[in-house]
């Protein structure tokens, strides 16, 4: 048996034996049975989850099964897990995201900012790519963001350099990439999942409904103070000695009719967030729709790519254009492999959160941090934040946030404080882990290269989580007091 099979396995007796054992002395102290079997529940995925002793979406199967059957949640309850508008959210996302890959449309907007930006130096060339994927990860999922440019990368890497400047020169711009998709994703809530889970948390604790322009007056400007810091730190050690223009390029053909379309589905989508509660109540009110959501915006967006037909486009034997069927922008096959196991994850996290809602457990943990009411709410929102971005490192950040959401939820409540005083940071911070490949999508992506160590990502990785986390909480100090 390997060393990894021997881990998996001996996490899984772990996790179930803790469990049972909690279990036990749950029935022991005279608790209910729902609540027992609630605690060792959660206790179960989040050692699971921790240790990936099974696929992470798997176990988030586990509250999606066991608490229904128990009667812990209802069936309504576990329809409304499953058929939460934040998964139409997700899910348009990602099918919009496989679209803009598909027409390459991803490398036409980061074609853009290069030629914008003209980069002539390693720095600025590294600084180029974090803002593509930026700008990349607002819009689509950050790991999406990141995937797209590490070809390019890795191809510029390569380009006119010796062994020894591609060892130098690789490290910050890998790590540029991923770190900037991470913090790019906080601009908006469909940058990354963390933001998702929070907005769905958040609603379920308190009824508020955020919308999409809400999210940005507190993510852009986190991300407009974060991203330049992160900048600066990954290229101190590097020159700006001038480099031929041509290794600065992402070369593209001409603009296709299948590419255009897509840009302006895309483009609509966008517009039909930012617009669906702002100006004036937004078009939600207008056209008296209250129950708008911008998981169903997505969902439509995503429809019209199956509906829209483009004529196809080839070379004949003189390498000139010919037309030839008509076409779907996007076809089943190649929107059906999206990360469904992120969908099931939130899906698990949420079936938790009523779990112990419906238990009475979530009093009872705010309850026992009770005594931190005396300390000043800048330390626990501190402690509370650098807790996430450091348990993020060894966990899924999405399955961090799903668990700890309902528990700030509670601790808010309990302290008679507004609870986005605490989850709004933590969620962000959930995404600010830099330091070991499992803590985000694009940390994992980035280490897939096989260009990077572990070493290499603690080292530089490290000094920002601190940074990250000051910023954070810095900014949204001052926002939350302005907004």
């Amino acid at each position: 048996m390997t060393d990894i099979k021997l881990y998996r396995t001996r996490s899984v007796i772990v996790g179930a034996a803790i469990a049972i054992v909690a279990f036990i002395i749950s029935q022991l102290s005279q608790a209910p049975f729902n609540v027992s079997l609630t605690v060792a529940i959660v206790l179960l995925c989040a050692i699971w989850w921790a240790t990936e002793a099974i696929p992470i979406p798997i176990t988030a199967c586990i509250p999606l099964s066991i608490f229904p059957l128990s009667g812990i949640i209802s069936r309504a309850e576990l329809g409304g897990a499953l058929g939460n508008p934040i998964n139409l959210l997700l899910i348009g996302g990602f099918i919009l995201s496989i679209a803009m890959v598909n027409t390459k449309a991803h490398l036409r907007i980061a074609s853009v900012l290069f030629s914008l930006i003209k980069p002539q130096s390693e720095k600025q060339l590294i600084i180029a790519f974090m803002l593509c994927a930026a700008f990349l990860s607002m819009w689509i999922s950050n790991a999406a963001a990141a995937m797209m440019l590490i070809p390019a990368a890795l191809a510029v890497i390569e380009q006119n350099r010796s062994t020894a400047k591609r060892e130098k020169f690789k490290v910050p711009l890998l790590l540029g990439i991923c770190y900037a998709a991470s913090v790019g994703g906080l601009a908006t809530p469909i940058g990354t999942p963390p933001n998702l889970v929070f907005i769905q948390a958040y609603e379920q604790a308190t009824g508020l409904r955020i919308s999409f322009i809400d999210w940005m007056k507190w993510g852009l400007p986190c991300v407009l103070v974060l991203l330049p810091i992160v900048m600066l730190y990954l290229t101190r050690k590097y020159s700006s000695s001038a480099q031929d223009d041509s290794t600065h390029r992402i070369e593209l053909s001409r603009i296709s009719k299948r590419e255009q379309y897509v840009l302006f589905v895309f483009v609509l989508v966008i517009l039909a967030w930012m617009t669906r509660a702002d100006p004036y109540g937004g078009w939600s009110e207008w056209l008296s729709l209250p129950n708008a959501h911008d998981g169903y915006v997505a969902i439509l967006g995503a429809i019209a790519l199956f509906i829209i037909p483009v004529q196809t486009q080839s070379l004949n034997g003189n390498n000139q254009e010919q037309n030839g069927e008509y076409s779907a922008l996007l076809t089943w096959d190649e929107a059906k492999h999206i990360p469904w196991g992120v969908i099931l994850l939130i899906s698990g996290g949420i079936a938790i959160s009523i779990a112990l809602r419906n238990t009475g457990l979530i009093g009872s943990i705010a309850e026992s941090f009770s005594i931190f009411k005396s300390w000043p709410l800048w330390l626990m929102i501190g402690l509370i934040c650098l807790s996430v971005a450091f348990i993020t490192e060894i966990m899924s950040n999405t399955a961090c946030a799903a668990l700890i959401m309902p528990i700030l939820a509670a601790l808010a409540i309990s302290l008679d404080l507004d609870p986005l005083l605490f989850m709004l940071p933590a969620a962000m911070c959930a995404s600010c882990a830099f330091m070991m490949p499992m803590a985000t999508a694009p940390n994992a992506i980035v280490f897939a290269t096989n260009q990077l160590s572990i070493k290499d990502m603690i080292r530089e990785g490290t000094p920002l989580n601190f940074i990250a986390v000051f910023v954070v909480v810095l900014v949204l100090f001052l926002l939350t007091s302005i907004f």
